[in-house]
C-alpha cells in the first residue's frame, strides 16, 4: 500500500487543493512528514482524523510540529485503531511539549496508541499550560493504570476554551 498514488496536501492562498504524485517508494514516514508538513501551514483545515495511519513516534514527532504551528485545528484523531506499536509514551512525550504552545486544540483523540503512565503524566504536565484542550481520548491504551487515566481527566475537566 506504499507504492500508490497520493494526494498531497497543499497550502495556496490558506485554501486545500490535492496535488496526485505518483511516488515509486514512498515510505509511511515520508507519507506522514509530508501531511503533517501541509498542515502545519494550513490556516483553514479545524479537524482531522488520520485513524489507522499507524502512527509511530517519528509520525508523532511529525505532528506535534504542525500541532504546535497550526492556529485553526480544533481537533485531531490520531488514534491507532488496533493494538500495534502506535505513538507509545516516547510519541506523546512530543505531542505534550505541542499542547504548550497550542490554544486552539480542544480535541485530541489517542485510541490504541501504546501509551502507559508515562505518556498520561506528560499529557498532565502539559495541560498544567494547555487550558483549551478539553477532551482526549485515551481508550484502549493497555498500559496506563486507571489512576493515571483518572489524573488525566480530572487535568481535562479543569480545562477550559482559551
Amino acid at each position: 500500500d506504499l507504492h500508490c498514488l497520493d494526494a498531497k496536501l497543499g497550502v495556496d492562498s490558506n485554501a486545500l487543493y490535492r496535488q496526485p504524485a505518483l511516488r515509486e517508494m514512498q515510505t509511511l514516514d515520508e507519507t506522514q512528514q509530508i501531511f503533517a508538513e501541509s498542515l502545519a501551514a494550513n490556516g483553514t483545515l479545524q479537524s482531522v482524523a488520520l485513524i489507522k495511519w499507524r502512527i509511530d513516534e517519528q509520525g508523532a514527532r511529525h505532528f506535534s510540529n504542525a500541532i504546535r504551528q497550526n492556529a485553526s485545528l480544533i481537533s485531531i484523531d490520531l488514534s491507532n485503531g488496533s493494538f500495534g506499536q502506535g505513538i507509545g509514551d516516547a510519541g506523546v512525550a512530543h505531542l505534550a511539549v505541542a499542547l504548550e504552545a497550542n490554544c486552539t486544540l480542544t480535541s485530541l483523540g489517542l485510541r490504541y496508541n501504546n501509551i502507559g503512565d508515562l505518556g498520561a503524566q506528560s499529557l498532565v504536565a502539559a495541560l498544567q499550560v494547555n487550558r483549551s484542550l478539553v477532551s482526549c481520548d485515551v481508550a484502549g491504551n493497555r498500559k496506563m493504570s486507571e489512576a493515571a487515566g483518572s489524573k488525566l481527566a480530572a487535568r481535562l475537566n479543569s480545562n477550559v476554551i482559551c
